[in-house]
């Protein structure tokens, strides 16, 4: 297929960070449309918890990233992103029911757990508890999800986490069960402020602020600059 001149020009690597969650199936599927039109440009995916992740946008490792809520953007441009996942633990189904479809927060307290390690996490878990982090009983701390099924597997605890962070992996013997009353956390899409990025991924940012818009990544490329010449560069 021959492509049209600002297509062609428009190449290079977008830095992407993106938590363990249900928002890599939206990030995947807008990759997959922004490489069908602009085949020069490539992904490079930087999976962490949203700290870490951060961390890399302060040092200028990431153009962008994808966070899970609660976080602290106020150093970040942001944008909401349509994904939403709710709490719960993951257990082994030997230890858990089957005919239980959810978990009261007295069972989750008296449940030894494996908890997310980020500091505005577990104030917002010990909110939900009414119990102090420090008065749970805690197996271990993570900073991502998939490495800590092995620890449920191995019978050392409950990981209490959303579920997308599960269902993206998924495990046998496992299974995830929402807490009651629910908790949802949603994702935020960030850049640095005030601080320049490349052509690919300034467009492909502004398809991100698009999301829940009609807006294609074409139309956003004549509203950050239409043509430019196959010289210009990135």
């Amino acid at each position: 297929m021959e492509l049209s001149e600002k297509e062609e020009f428009l190449r290079g690597i977008i830095r992407i960070g993106i938590v363990e969650t249900s928002a890599m199936r939206i990030l995947t599927r807008e990759m997959q449309k922004f490489t069908a039109q602009y085949p020069h440009v490539h992904f490079e995916i930087y999976s962490a918890d949203s700290d870490d992740l951060k961390r890399s946008m302060d040092e200028n490792k990431l153009d962008l990233a994808i966070l899970l809520e609660p976080v602290e953007s106020a150093k970040y441009d942001k944008t909401p992103i349509p994904a939403k996942d709710r709490w719960g633990l993951v257990v082994r189904k030997a230890d858990f029911p089957s005919d239980r479809k959810e978990m009261t927060f007295s069972e989750v307290v008296a449940t030894t757990l494996i908890l997310p390690r980020r500091f505005i996490v577990l104030e917002e878990i010990s909110s939900w508890l009414k119990v102090s982090d420090k008065d749970l009983k805690v197996a271990a701390y993570h900073n991502l999800p998939s490495n800590a099924l092995d620890l449920v597997s191995s019978g050392m605890g409950a990981l209490l986490c959303v579920e997308g962070s599960f269902t993206n992996r998924g495990k046998s013997g496992l299974r995830f069960v929402p807490i009651t009353p629910e908790r949802v956390s949603g994702h935020v899409a960030v850049k640095k402020k005030n601080r320049p990025i490349a052509k690919a991924a300034a467009i492909f940012w502004e398809t991100l602020c698009a999301l829940d818009s009609a807006e294609t990544a074409d139309e956003v490329l004549k509203k950050l600059g239409g043509r430019r010449k196959k010289s210009a560069g990135l």
